[in-house]
């Protein structure tokens, strides 16, 4: 077991809702974390036969 689910017995309520939420970043976070990531992990990556192929476009990103 991993993760929120962990020691729940001791988390107040509003704690375990706010373990509940999907976490999101701000506008600002976002391009923060572009300029500190580098060119190799924002690399296309092929697979073969890969279902999300579709998915991998990454629109506005310099590499």
């Amino acid at each position: 077991m991993s993760g929120y689910k962990k020691r729940l017995w001791k988390k107040s309520a509003a704690q375990k809702k706010r373990l509940r939420e999907l976490v999101l970043c701000t506008r600002t976070q976002c391009k923060l974390l572009d300029k500190m990531t580098t060119s190799f992990w924002k690399r296309r990556n092929w697979y073969v036969d890969d279902p999300y192929q579709k998915y991998h476009d990454r629109t506005n990103l310099r590499v």
